[in-house]
């Protein structure tokens, strides 16, 4: 299955590290924020300064979802992770993932805004 979802694209160390931070109202339906991994060497994330809990899809090159973890809280320093390696990673509002029924295997189709 394919989801299509648009947002914008971080793929500086520097938008990285910013994410989602400080934003304090929930992303609008089918809004993302997708991460380009290939230019840092780490792939974990935290919610430290981010006011919305996210859904975070990590996906393989070809845009292929090999894990995510879901409803993370807001404001948390727990690492957020999966024991495999991806290139992109996408942070969506929490229940995303029950809500378009994502799963492991579908693919993301992702539009630049």
């Amino acid at each position: 299955m394919i989801h299509k979802f648009y947002g914008k694209l971080s793929n500086s160390e520097k938008a990285i590290r910013q994410g989602l931070m400080y934003i304090k109202k929930p992303l609008k339906k089918r809004e993302g924020m997708l991460f380009d991994m290939s230019k840092c060497d780490f792939h974990k994330f935290w919610m430290k300064n981010t006011y919305i809990p996210l859904d975070v899809i990590f996906l393989n090159s070809n845009l292929k979802i090999i894990g995510y973890v879901t409803n993370n809280q807001p404001l948390s320093l727990q690492s957020i992770s999966i024991n495999k390696k991806s290139r992109y990673i996408l942070e969506l509002n929490a229940n995303s993932v029950n809500k378009f029924n994502i799963r492991i295997n579908d693919y993301i189709e992702f539009y630049i805004t």
